[in-house]
């Protein structure tokens, strides 16, 4: 996977993140575990890309 196929993943899953963050009382974009189960779910996606991404780019120094 190259650099830029990480990143467009990672990318909209922030974006889908932060319009479910907008829309949904239950969840505290700022608490992670205080989320829906859907805004957990968008949550632990968006960490996991982040993660791969963040690492793929630490390990290319």
């Amino acid at each position: 996977m190259t650099e830029d196929s990480r990143y467009t993943p990672y990318m909209q899953a922030s974006a889908k993140l932060r319009v479910h963050d907008a829309d949904c009382t239950a969840c505290q974009p700022n608490e992670p575990e205080q989320r829906c189960e859907s805004g957990a779910g968008l949550y632990e996606r968006f960490a996991r890309l982040q993660n791969v991404y963040l690492q793929r780019l630490k390990d290319r120094t």
